[in-house]
Order: C-alpha cells, then structure tokens, then sequence
C-alpha cells in the first residue's frame, strides 16, 4: 500500500508510522521510502512507502468511518492524515488481482 501525503505546508514524512482505524486498533507500518517528485501543477509532492501485511489490508478493507494515519514527519514531528474507510473497500479486489499479477512471487514464500 502507498500513501499519498499533501499538505498544504512542506513536511519531511520519513520513518516507521502508525494507522487508527475506525475500532480504535492501532497498527504500525513500517517506513520504506519517500519518493519526491513535482505534480502536474507544479507543486512538490511526497509519497511515503510502507510496507504492510495482508492482515492490514483486510482490516482498512472491513473498517468503517475515518481511518487516521499518524504519519512520522521533521517538522511538525508528526501529521495525522485521515481518510474515509469507504475508500478502502476494494482492497480485498486489489489484494485477489495482486495475488493472479504476482502469483509466482506468492507460490515461492
């Protein structure tokens, strides 16, 4: 899973963070990487990479209500991001069509 992060004032979104769904469960992602790039509007914009287990996606796929991200920043040191559950409800789609795209990957584990 990716996360997109814009915000209205830079942040330097780097290392491990923290996900809240909508049941008060608390997950952690582990930080891969950001990647900075300049959008279509010219803007600078920073996805953060984290590496999360299918579990997780199951468990954004089933919330309901806002999901927040607690997202590990340099200055603020830390952004909270939410987003409405409803726009994970096809994560078990992604996770099937993942599985049929990368299936020699997951037959080798």
């Amino acid at each position: 899973m990716m996360v997109a992060v814009f915000l209205k004032d830079f942040a330097m979104i780097e290392g491990d963070s923290k996900v809240e769904t909508s049941k008060d469960e608390m997950h952690s992602m582990k930080y891969v990487s950001t990647r900075r790039d300049i959008a279509p509007s010219g803007k600078m914009m920073e996805s953060a990479v984290y590496l999360v287990d299918e579990e997780l996606l199951h468990t954004l796929g089933s919330s309901r209500g806002k999901v927040r991200f607690w997202l590990t920043a340099g200055d603020p040191k830390e952004v909270e991001v939410e987003v409405a559950a409803a726009r994970f409800s096809e994560i078990d789609a992604y996770i099937a069509e993942t599985r049929t795209v990368l299936g020699a990957l997951f037959e080798q584990e």
